[in-house]
């Protein structure tokens, strides 16, 4: 009986060092109000399928408290009525002490603790072998080495715990560093797409004034083949005209000439 009852200690210490480490990760996992605030305040999208995953979550881990503080209510009812019912001469109950030790080793393992698990179920096995003086028709009696491997049992839990808390203080740091380097990447893509987008307008634009300075340009060459164009045939006609000018004064001046030598040859005949 005394065996059964230092097992349902174990159980319970197990059991609150499970629920002290799913309340530490459940803490650590949420982040604070302030971290929550900047960040609503910096980006406003919707976040739907994260809230919900985020909602999930909650309910699953209120769900397996629940379980678990039932589980915890159960074994401290049990283990008071171990202690009311520790002082009469009964005799040990193997099989109830096997499933204990079960219970316990299974507990352990759910919370990762494989070595302390083999540990107990080797202990267990030592101490609830045939022939031993815990076996069916032999009254239990006090036992200092199982009061001592509860002793170090309690203490690891401690320990387990103070460590626990440690790593989750330091998981609730890094989650923090982590949300700030993810808001800092966060920053430099929207800017990245700022930069892109005036780098777009900037792009077009130089397009389209090189687009109009093209235009321009052609516009400018027409006038001036236009203009080039037409003072080329006011040109060629007033060339045309000092031509004509010239051929009737050169004809007027033959002319004038062979008057001239016409009348001298009848002066000398």
């Amino acid at each position: 009986m005394k065996y059964a009852f230092a097992m349902r200690v174990i159980m319970g210490v197990v059991c609150l060092g499970i629920v002290t480490f799913s309340q530490s990760r459940a803490i650590s996992q949420e982040p604070d109000g302030d971290v929550r605030q900047e960040r609503r305040g910096d980006r406003e999208r919707p976040r739907d399928d994260e809230r919900a995953r985020d909602l999930e979550r909650e309910r699953d881990e209120d769900a397996r408290r629940r379980e678990r503080a039932v589980r915890e209510e159960r074994m401290e009812r049990e283990i008071a009525r171990e202690r009311r019912e520790g002082d009469r001469p009964e005799r040990g109950n193997l099989e109830q002490r096997r499933r204990h030790v079960a219970e316990a080793i299974e507990q352990l393992q759910a919370a990762g603790l494989h070595d302390l698990a083999a540990e107990v179920r080797d202990k267990a096995h030592d101490q609830l072998a045939p022939g031993r003086r815990d076996a069916p028709g032999v009254p239990p009696g006090p036992d200092p080495e199982l009061r001592e491997h509860v002793e170090h049992l309690t203490n690891s839990m401690r320990e387990m715990q103070n460590v626990m808390r440690e790593v989750f203080e330091n998981l609730a740091k890094s989650e923090r560093v982590a949300q700030a380097t993810e808001e800092a990447h966060q920053g430099l893509r929207e800017l990245t797409e700022q930069v892109e987008h005036r780098s777009g307008d900037l792009e077009r634009g130089l397009d389209r004034a090189l687009r109009d300075a093209t235009e321009e340009l052609g516009r400018r060459s027409e006038e001036l083949e236009r203009h080039v164009g037409s003072r080329f045939e006011e040109l060629e006609r007033q060339f045309g005209q000092h031509v004509e000018a010239l051929e009737r004064q050169t004809a007027e001046r033959f002319e004038k000439l062979e008057r001239y030598i016409r009348e001298h040859q009848q002066e000398r005949d």
